[in-house]
């Protein structure tokens, strides 16, 4: 599956992040589960040999990255909302 939508220059945890906390994934994506996969990918990033610094590093960049992300969505939502006069997005922002 290729995602062009926001084909951009980014940590590796950037893609990990929009997968595992897109708005469509927190239903089926529980925290039990969404540490499971991080664990999993770490497993298989160390067998490329790939350096990510450590365990903590690597889940910090990846916790960034979520947050990063969804403040970009929301301020994605906002300007449908105000500028494109489309409000449907509005609610998946959070009052």
């Amino acid at each position: 599956m290729i995602d062009f939508q926001d084909a951009l220059l980014a940590p590796i945890q950037y893609d990990l992040a929009s997968l595992l906390n897109d708005r469509d994934t927190d239903s089926v994506i529980q925290p039990e589960l969404e540490t499971q996969l991080l664990d999993y990918y770490l497993r298989r990033l160390e067998e490329t040999e790939e350096k990510t610094g450590s365990r903590d590093e690597f889940i910090e960049n990846y916790l960034l990255s979520a947050l990063q992300r969804d403040l970009k969505v929301v301020g994605r939502f906002q300007y449908l909302d105000l500028v494109k006069g489309k409000p449907r997005y509005k609610r998946y922002i959070p009052i």
